[in-house]
């Protein structure tokens, strides 16, 4: 379930009817819904438990609807609630108003159950998204901090590394501190053993005479065991002198060794591993040697524990900053998410206006001429009931078309990509003008097309509609119905595009073409009354329509041409103007 799903909603009505649909429509939908009467009852509620989303009414008594979010507003702790308006108010300047105040939404009463609940939805992905965006830019800007002072301790280190033996890793800093100590101690060989993370004894460097047979696993071998004599200082002056040896110790004087000193590496309260140093002759260490090797013990502790984490800390930088990409990454498809979701309200606004604009007259006859059926069928004469179910019965046919037209335009968004194929044009304009038999024989259309067409690309049942568009609206606005002349229509192509842009020609009613190799244009021209610049200038709007006395029917259907043909890699226009009839074209990629 969407967590949204749990979002808490508070309404603000003084109606209770109101606020009683609305209770049950929240918690049938399963949102935590509570209800106040009143601005001052709204701003307590808020301040006691602050909702997800507010619904809020603009006309009730004491504080309004604008004074009651403009207080919101001004709380920091309530300012980013997100509040959807409900009112009856629907002049322009209350919607302003409304919005002025901080509100994000405004829906007129009465209102529809799914817009209300499909407006809540989104506002509540936005406001979660947002809360997304601001924890991931709160962490970011953490990140960033950590990241600066990790950078700051590497610097030190790397400071660090350089004034006490400037060497790159373990094992150097290792090899190098044995170099020095070999030069201020005396001895037949020196040695570094380091503690592992498993707890075992590892040599990181080793160095010796050149008489001397290095033997590293000696060492680790001797300690598998026992790492506890790495844990304190031991300055042994003859191993010959001991009347008991250990293993180490055994081991030792096997090779030789008379003298040995070993010191810890101690960092903080661990023990890191030991240097060692051996000598043949008894006595060697003395006890300035002894100070200097703990001096440089030290020393060798804190640059084999930086250097450590020196390595820790870059891939933990590298991790980092592989984490930072990623996030950035993340942030741009929020925003990119974002944008879609502001992009899809504004176009569910608009395809819901649409939906009404087009279904209401039809709906309206069919809902009058069936009651006046339903009240007087038996005072009306036959005649006239059947006059009344064809019109019932024509109405029906445009919803069905209206609703035809709205999944077709919603198939054509839905699909991102599509592999086009060669057209059979005159069979794709034969099923177009099959569709059109009733309009034509109503209208007495005469068509006049070529006997052969090009070979275009495209997707058949898509250029089909587009054709039955273009055809339909030559047979309903071509010719001159006052005057009994029916429609002339003229279908036709070129191997040239037209030039929307261009001047007019001679003949007005004929588009500007320039030569295209890669496009075939189409066209549909009638003799009808024609269109002004302003008209031609909006009919492929998506969702919008010219005045309907003069040019009912145009809008959604051209908006479907234009999203069709630009979907298959074409361009529509129309050339008009009044009193000379229109030609309109759509152009399509030429086959092979």
């Amino acid at each position: 379930m969407d967590k949204s799903q749990n979002a808490s909603i508070l309404v603000v009505d003084d109606t209770p009817e109101n606020l009683h649909l609305l209770f049950q429509l929240l918690t049938q939908a399963e949102y935590k819904a509570r209800t106040v009467n009143s601005g001052e009852r709204a701003l307590e509620a808020v301040k006691a438990m602050p909702p997800d989303l507010i619904l809020l009414d603009i006309m009730m008594p004491g504080l309004d609807g604008y004074e009651t979010c403009a207080r919101l507003k001004a709380d920091e702790r309530t300012r980013d609630i997100p509040v959807i308006f409900l009112s009856a108010l629907n002049a322009p300047q209350e919607k302003m108003d409304a919005f002025k105040v901080g509100g994000v939404d405004y829906i007129t009463k009465p209102f529809g159950i799914e817009e209300v609940l499909a407006r809540i939805a989104i506002h509540l992905s936005l406001r979660q998204a947002q809360q997304r965006l601001q924890a991931q830019n709160a962490q970011l800007e953490q990140e960033v901090v950590e990241r600066r002072q990790a950078e700051a301790r590497l610097h030190i280190l790397h400071e660090l590394d350089q004034a006490i033996l400037a060497t790159p890793s373990s094992a150097a800093i290792a090899t190098a501190a044995i170099n020095r100590v070999r030069q201020l101690i005396p001895c037949r060989c020196a040695s570094v053993i380091e503690i592992t993370e498993e707890r075992q004894a590892k040599v990181l460097a080793i160095e010796a005479n050149s008489e001397v047979l290095l033997n590293v696993a000696m060492w680790e071998t001797s300690l598998q065991d026992d790492l506890t004599p790495l844990s304190r200082l031991h300055n042994v002056p003859d191993l010959e002198a001991l009347s008991q040896r250990s293993v180490l110790q055994e081991r030792l004087y096997a090779q030789g060794v008379r003298a040995y000193l070993l010191v810890p590496l101690p960092f903080r309260e661990q023990v890191l591993g030991a240097l060692t140093l051996e000598s043949l002759r008894p006595g060697t260490f003395t006890a300035e040697h002894v100070k200097i090797a703990v001096e440089i013990a030290v020393l060798l502790a804190v640059a084999i524990r930086q250097a450590g984490l020196h390595h820790a800390l870059e891939q933990e930088l590298a991790e980092r900053r592989a984490a930072e990409k990623a996030l950035r990454v993340s942030e741009t498809a929020l925003r990119q998410y974002t944008l879609e979701l502001e992009a899809s309200n504004a176009e569910l606004d608009a395809f819901a206006h649409t939906v009404a604009h087009d279904l209401k007259n039809p709906l309206s006859a069919i809902v009058g001429f069936g009651g006046l059926l339903e009240k007087r069928y038996a005072e009306i004469a036959a005649e006239k009931v059947g006059e009344f179910l064809h019109i019932i019965t024509q109405n029906a046919h445009k919803m069905t078309d209206i609703v035809d037209e709205l999944l077709l335009l919603a198939s054509v968004r839905r699909i991102e990509t599509l592999e086009p194929g060669a057209l059979d044009m005159a069979q794709i304009i034969t099923e177009a003008l099959s569709r059109l038999t009733v309009l034509q024989e109503e209208t007495r259309a005469e068509v006049f097309m070529p006997k052969t067409w090009p070979v275009a690309q495209g997707y058949a049942p898509w250029v089909e509609e587009v054709w039955a568009n273009y055809i339909s609206n030559a047979f309903k606005y071509g010719g001159r119905s006052d005057e009994g002349i029916p429609p002339r229509v003229e279908l036709g192509y070129s191997t040239l595009d037209f030039d929307s842009l261009a001047s007019e020609s001679e003949d007005e009613g004929t588009p500007n073409i320039h030569k295209s190799a890669f496009h075939i244009t189409f066209w549909v021209r009638d003799d009808g009354m024609g269109l002004s610049s302003e008209q031609c200038a909006a009919l492929f709007t998506e969702f919008t329509r010219l005045d309907q006395t003069e040019i009912a029917g145009h809008g959604l259907g051209l908006s479907i041409v234009k999203r069709i043909i630009e979907k298959l890699g074409g361009r529509v226009g129309v050339k008009s103007a009044v009193g000379k009839g229109s030609t309109f074209w759509f152009t399509l990629p030429a086959g092979e």
